[in-house]
């Protein structure tokens, strides 16, 4: 039971409801530490609630993102997303 009570603290879809700022997302698709579906899944929790979402996919990235062309790519949606958020 203790394992199930920490799960349930821990799990941010569990928690989505709480959440009324926008987010973005950055999921790498071959990534086994979030998988892709957890992403997907909050995403749709939040777009259920009205709250803007962003998500990016990167389908050859796992948890740490490698390739130059991805982390440059996520640098810069993430720069747009906190100029449209901070504006």
């Amino acid at each position: 039971m203790q394992d199930a009570e920490r799960y349930a603290a821990r799990t941010p879809l569990l928690h989505a409801k709480r959440i009324g700022v926008p987010v973005v997302f950055f999921q790498g698709e071959l990534d086994k530490v979030v998988v892709p579906e957890q992403t997907r899944s909050m995403v749709a929790a939040l777009e259920r609630q009205g709250v803007p979402v962003e998500a990016h996919d990167y389908a050859q990235e796992r948890h740490g993102f490698r390739q130059a062309a991805n982390l440059a790519h996520a640098l810069e949606a993430e720069y747009r997303f906190y100029q449209w958020v901070l504006a």
